[in-house]
């Protein structure tokens, strides 16, 4: 199944009580077989606090705001496919 989780942050466990299970999670499914994309909206404070590489086989990627979010991924949709979406932001996201 290809799986997409939009999240606060999974390359930065600064003040991020949510990475530990969003790290968790992904090696898990990533292990049973599943494709995992992680979108992360590039926010500076977890720019300045990376402990995890952004991944070079895009397995996560960041976006700078909702436009381009909606620019970026509106058109990722596969069979098998799934969407967890867990923001904290004034930003309403609509998935298509």
């Amino acid at each position: 199944m290809h799986i997409v989780i939009l999240g606060l942050s999974i390359v930065s466990s600064w003040g991020n009580g949510h990475v530990t299970t969003y790290r968790g999670l992904v090696r898990e499914l990533k292990a049973s077989g599943h494709t995992v994309l992680f979108l992360e909206r590039d926010k500076p404070w977890y720019a300045a606090n990376r402990d995890l590489p952004v991944s070079s086989d895009g397995d996560i990627q960041l976006y700078g705001d909702v436009p381009e979010l909606d620019r970026k991924f509106a058109g990722v949709g596969y069979e098998g496919f799934a969407v967890a979406v867990r923001i904290q932001d004034e930003q309403e996201i609509c998935m298509k």
